[in-house]
């Protein structure tokens, strides 16, 4: 039953994709990845509603540590997750 579905994939040229909800970070494989030094194996990825637009971000783990580490420092600037926020997630 599996390879009757890849081969469909292929058929169709239709490509694995992951999926998740606004603001839930998760991480992802690199796909493209080449043997440069500086390129990671896998990204933090996570969508942002900007403007009424939805957004991808993709960041290194130092980026995301620098962007916790922003946030620790000015915690008077945080917001705040919204009462439906914390029923719906």
């Amino acid at each position: 039953m599996c390879i009757f579905i890849m081969n469909l994939l292929k058929l169709t040229k239709m490509t694995f994709e992951t999926f998740t909800r606004i603001g839930k970070v998760i991480r992802i494989k690199n796909k493209k990845a080449t043997n440069f030094t500086n390129e990671n194996d896998s990204y933090l990825t996570v969508l942002v509603k900007v403007n009424g637009k939805v957004k991808s971000l993709m960041l290194t783990d130092v980026e995301f540590a620098k962007a916790e580490s922003r946030a620790e420092k000015n915690k008077e600037d945080q917001v705040k997750q919204s009462w439906i926020s914390k029923i719906l997630d």
